[in-house]
């Protein structure tokens, strides 16, 4: 505002009251305005500060959820790595029972094959063993007869009726066999004995049956038979004195031909004493 040198009108004093009056109403209005205004910002600002304290008591409660979600993933991590390292070694042992299965089946295929030959080798050997017997058979009624094997009257003609007794047949026998018990000797390889007690077949010691006597073809010695038919050193059966038939052929002096050992071939013949079967155990009846 300019001030006039010397006496202003009252015209002009008015009009500067006037102007005074209307800048200072201005300038209220002003600082009022800008007073209202700081006071809505005031609020903002408060508002501003509550919501960013209920935000950060939200961030201190999500920092504690993400510790404990660590935590867990940690854990569950843990859990992992374990349940791995046991499916490994599960899988482990699954392929070591596989590879040991494997081999058994393979083991087991060839115990079968290995049976199946062993079998057919036994079923080849029991038929063998049948024939070998018959022919045992055939050779200890000669001997029981007081003729070295193979050379009895009708001898021959025995064989052929052992095949049916080693096929299931019943039992034949011929006439030496039905009177003649075998002697008791008490021991494989021990002489035979004659008309007296002690005297020895000639040729010296009983041979193995299946091999040729010694002394083939020589007369034995005393080979008069007592009454009945028994040797020495036994005892005949009743009813043999008088030419009465055996009794049934186990534990009597009768020999069937072609009766077969057991089944699979046991080794044994019934009531046969005095000899040995081709591996060498003595037959049945022997000490």
């Amino acid at each position: 505002m300019s001030i006039i040198s010397g006496s202003p009108s009252s015209k002009t004093l008015k009009s500067m009251q006037k102007d005074i009056m209307k800048e200072m109403k201005k300038e209220d209005k002003s600082v009022k305005k800008a007073m209202s205004d700081l006071h809505s910002t005031e609020k903002h600002v408060d508002r501003a500060d509550k919501s960013a304290q209920k935000i950060a008591g939200k961030v201190r409660k999500m920092d504690s959820k993400e510790i404990q979600a660590q935590k867990n993933v940690n854990k569950q991590n843990e859990l992992y790595r374990e349940a791995m390292s046991e499916h490994d070694k599960t899988k482990t042992q699954k392929e070591e029972l596989e590879r040991q299965y494997n081999n058994d089946l393979e083991n087991a295929r060839q115990l079968k094959e290995e049976l199946q030959l062993k079998r057919a080798k036994l079923d080849e050997m029991i038929q063998a063993q049948k024939g070998h017997n018959e022919e045992r058979s055939s050779n200890l009624s000669d001997i029981k007869g007081g003729f070295l094997p193979g050379s009895a009257p009708g001898s021959g003609s025995e064989g052929s009726g052992n095949s049916a007794l080693g096929s299931g047949g019943p039992p034949t026998q011929s006439p030496t066999q039905a009177n003649v018990p075998l002697a008791n000797n008490g021991s494989h390889g021990a002489p035979m004995t004659g008309g007296s007690e002690g005297a020895p077949v000639a040729g010296g010691p009983q041979a193995p049956i299946g091999d040729s006597m010694p002394g083939a073809g020589a007369p034995m010695q005393g080979s008069q038979m007592p009454a009945g038919g028994a040797m020495p050193g036994s005892e005949a059966p009743q009813g043999l004195a008088s030419g009465a038939p055996a009794p049934g052929p186990q534990g009597s002096g009768a020999v069937p031909t072609g009766v077969m050992p057991g089944e699979y071939g046991s080794g044994h013949a019934p009531g046969i004493q005095g000899s040995t079967s081709e591996s060498g155990r003595p037959i049945q009846g022997m000490a």
